[in-house]
């Protein structure tokens, strides 16, 4: 007799683990990236310095914020493609549960957005955290930060998206909370180098669908993850249907890497001999490893036949590496959208 739990026997505290080994993950790519182009930079005596604990923070700070938001999407998957509607739209039992968690994340990624620009305005006056947040200096330049207001404008989306989905019983309300969610993880790129490049109107085009790219890519790894490790609905099906997207979001997002590097560079040979562009190479090798492992993954899946439970944790493997290479992927960009490319003019 089932229990209505929907989680099988120990997979709550994988789920958590593994949520911890991806924060932890974006966190070491973060932090490891950052290094590697800050070690490039001379020193020049007189110069402001913020201090390490705002210049790796910063970069830090974005990637897990990101990262709440990309959690958010995935539960919203599962609430409206996964979890089986009921008739007129209305939401089941399992996927108004999933449309409460996404609600959870979505309120972490409103505070976490709201404490990165706490960063960002100190990383921005080159000033220590006491220093930069001084009532005085947060009166005078506070609101002539574009990086400010694109953060600000996040944690507003985010937390409407939050509203919305706390009260969804129905597909349609999901729904807004994802186009909510998908508008808040965008505003980022329009304030980063997309708006100050000299190639702008590639970059810009490129940077936005780079990050819906990513977001659904990772979003849906996530949810068959879960989907994978909680027991149902029937695995096979959710993978085959939801692959679909993935593959398509995979393109999208080589494409659009491609379209960065080429406004980011000066010309192609820059990938091999500066710093910037070989964390280039790394991420997309890491792209293309986490490419493979969810083939591979899916191939395992469709074409064995072994026990449910034994299906589930072989595909929660290999699609936690896929995870995890993405995350990575998505660290090391997090930090190199925080940082100098090497073409500043036309």
């Amino acid at each position: 007799m089932s229990t209505g739990r929907p989680w099988i026997g120990g997979s709550r505290r994988w789920v958590i683990a593994g949520l911890a080994v991806g924060v932890a993950t974006v966190m070491a790519a973060v932090i490891g990236t950052k290094a590697w182009t800050l070690a490039d930079l001379p020193s020049i005596p007189g110069l402001p310095d913020a201090g390490a604990l705002v210049t790796i923070g910063s970069p830090v700070l974005r990637a897990v914020t990101t990262l709440a938001g990309v959690v958010t999407v995935a539960l919203l998957v599962l609430a409206l493609s996964v979890d089986p509607a009921r008739k007129g739209g209305a939401l089941s039992g399992l996927g108004r549960r999933d449309a409460s968690l996404a609600a959870r994340a979505a309120g972490a990624w409103t505070v976490l957005a709201l404490l990165q620009a706490m960063w960002v305005f100190a990383d921005v006056l080159a000033m220590p955290l006491p220093e930069a947040w001084a009532p005085r200096m947060v009166a005078a330049f506070w609101w002539d930060v574009p990086q400010i207001r694109s953060l600000l404008l996040v944690a507003l989306l985010a937390a409407v998206a939050a509203a919305v989905a706390s009260v969804s019983t129905r597909v349609v309300g999901v729904g807004a909370a994802i186009a909510l969610s998908a508008a808040a993880i965008v505003v980022p790129t329009i304030s980063g180098h997309a708006s100050g490049s000299s190639a702008h109107a590639l970059l810009l085009a490129s940077s936005t669908m780079h990050a819906w790219a990513a977001t659904a890519w990772i979003a849906i790894v996530a949810a068959l993850c879960l989907v994978a490790m909680r027991g149902r609905p029937e695995l096979a099906p959710v993978v085959s249907r939801l692959a679909r997207i993935a593959v398509v979001a995979a393109i999208v997002l080589a494409f659009s890497g491609i379209g960065n590097a080429a406004a980011q560079l000066n010309s192609w040979s820059e990938l091999g001999s500066t710093t910037y562009g070989r964390i280039v190479l790394i991420k997309a090798a890491a792209l293309v490893f986490a490419a493979s492992a969810g083939y591979l993954a899916q191939r395992r899946l469709l074409r064995s036949q072994p026990s449910a439970g034994d299906a589930r944790r072989r595909y929660a493997a290999v699609a936690g590496a896929e995870a995890l290479a993405l995350v990575a992927a998505f660290g090391a960009g997090s930090a190199l959208a925080t940082s100098a490319p090497p073409r500043t003019s036309v």
